[in-house]
């Protein structure tokens, strides 16, 4: 029984820390913003999503450099290409900078990127290159936030699967046990009422020994007088 409540309690557990953050529906936006680097503030936006930043991060330097076959620099809470060639966002090289945030939900990538000096992409510089970088983030997100909802429901799944299965096991063990207990229990009725009947054959047996004993002492005594008379009779002693 302690097994069994273990087995329930940590798989519980285990399914705790598998449940999101939140469970209301996720937006993926990017929102515009002004970003400090080197002291000075820089246009550029940020997507919020709710995962953690170490993953993340991972995934976003493998999808550059899988992608387009950038050379990728990583640091803490932080990715960034120099002379990023991206064809699907820009004609032009431009100098990428990723940075990540935790916030309540999960966290946030933070992103700019510079065409050359100060100038960076923004709503005003460069504002094709600057929506075309967005939906390549949001694309990227959305993508990996899909597959690690996967990962997530699939964990979850094995979680309820192997539920589903102790439930299974305990249900078969009641019914086992159950029919151990009628099993017992008409035992127990038979053994009862064994009990009863030598209960009341020792009640019986009980109240006829006295009689049987006067009834062997008159044997005894007939068998005494029988043994006089023959010894009477033949003589001898």
């Amino acid at each position: 029984m302690k097994k069994t409540i273990s087995l329930i309690a940590i798989t519980t557990v285990i399914f705790l820390l598998l449940v999101p953050r939140t469970s209301v529906a996720q937006e993926i936006k990017a929102v515009d913003l002004n970003v400090k680097i080197d002291k000075e503030k820089r246009p550029g936006f940020s997507v919020a999503c709710d995962a953690e930043i170490k993953p993340l991060q991972s995934a976003w330097a493998a999808y550059l450099k899988k992608n387009f076959k950038l050379k990728v620099n990583t640091g803490r809470n932080e990715v960034s290409v120099e002379n990023a060639s991206i064809p699907s966002v820009s004609a032009a090289t431009f100098n990428l900078l990723t940075t990540y945030k935790l916030t309540a939900e999960g966290c946030e990538m933070i992103v700019t990127a510079a065409a050359g000096g100060a100038i960076y992409f923004s709503a005003s510089e460069h504002p094709e290159d600057f929506k075309k970088l967005k939906t390549l983030v949001i694309d990227f997100v959305k993508s990996f936030m899909v597959a690690n909802y996967d990962g997530l429901i699939k964990e979850k799944q094995k979680v309820i699967d192997a539920s589903v299965k102790e439930q299974s096991s305990m249900e078969k063990e009641i019914k086992k046990l159950g029919d151990e207990n009628e099993k017992a229990a008409k035992t127990i009725e038979d053994l009862q009422k064994q009990i009863e009947k030598n209960n009341a054959t020792i009640q019986r047996n009980k109240e006829m020994i006295p009689t049987m004993k006067e009834t062997i002492e008159q044997k005894k005594t007939l068998l005494k007088a029988l043994e006089e008379k023959r010894k009477s009779i033949s003589g001898k002693k």
